[in-house]
């Protein structure tokens, strides 16, 4: 898709100590324009001749300026995903926290079911189906946005649209800046997490919604992430995505 966004829309990659906890920041300012496969040990999966709708892009970071570049993400040939190659550890009684500041935009279109604008990942260094979790912002055929996934206890959260982004029936419709906010605590009992989603909007610093929830289910997906001493982060751009997305300022850490 071709959006006309150069204008739209500082940390290239920095792994720092917090209370001897690792955290890392990315915000792909040192990254090469072009696809963000094989830089700063970022990967693309699975096995794709063309990565390019995973790409670094010129002043389209939160500032919107020459030299501030983000992750975009736009509809690719076949589902693909990125993911950080360096992980953070994540022990039981620790708590995960993945953040990052993401606009979204999309077309004029008709929409006859649900689709994916935006696709997070916390899992396996191939953030695997059967080793990760996913939480997904999608657009629905009503004009809202529904916030859901594979994600502790599969809860869903609907977005009004006149809270958010109405979409144009005409033209391209560009969202403010937000920021997107996971925590999840790996609690002491084996396959068990308590987990929140929150998206704010960083400016007026307004919540435009929030999830809270604690997973017992203890499914196959909620052993393996359990088990699992090191975990990466990342995000997909499915077949059937909607517009694209700007990612910037991504940051993840663990800490008591």
């Amino acid at each position: 898709m071709k959006f006309g966004m150069s204008g739209l829309f500082l940390f290239g990659v920095m792994v720092v100590s917090v209370t001897a906890e690792p955290m890392l920041k990315y915000n792909f300012n040192n990254f090469e324009d072009g696809p963000i496969d094989g830089q700063f040990e970022w990967n693309v999966y699975n096995k794709v001749k063309d990565s390019s709708a995973l790409s670094i892009m010129n002043e389209l970071g939160t500032s919107e300026v020459n030299g501030d570049k983000a992750l975009v993400i736009k509809t690719p040939d076949v589902p693909i995903r990125c993911v950080t190659g360096e992980p953070i550890r994540w022990l039981p009684g620790k708590t995960l926290t993945m953040e990052f500041d993401y606009k979204i935009a999309v077309e004029a279109a008709d929409l006859v079911n649900n689709k994916p604008v935006l696709t997070v990942m916390v899992g396996n260094s191939l953030l695997s189906e059967k080793s990760s979790f996913a939480v997904r912002l999608e657009a629905t055929p009503a004009g809202d946005w529904l916030l859901d996934g594979n994600f502790p206890d599969k809860g869903s959260k609907k977005i009004y649209g006149e809270n958010y982004l109405i979409r144009s029936n005409t033209d391209v419709s560009i969202s403010d800046w937000f920021r997107f906010t996971l925590v999840v605590k790996k609690l002491s009992e084996p396959d068990c997490f308590d987990a929140s989603i929150e998206i704010r909007h960083p400016q007026t610093n307004k919540i435009l919604t929030a999830m809270r929830f604690t997973d017992d289910s203890k499914d196959k997906i909620s052993k393996s992430m359990w088990n699992a001493a090191r975990v990466h982060v990342g995000f997909m751009a499915p077949a059937d995505q909607y517009g694209l997305v700007c990612i910037d300022n991504l940051k993840v850490s663990s800490s008591e």
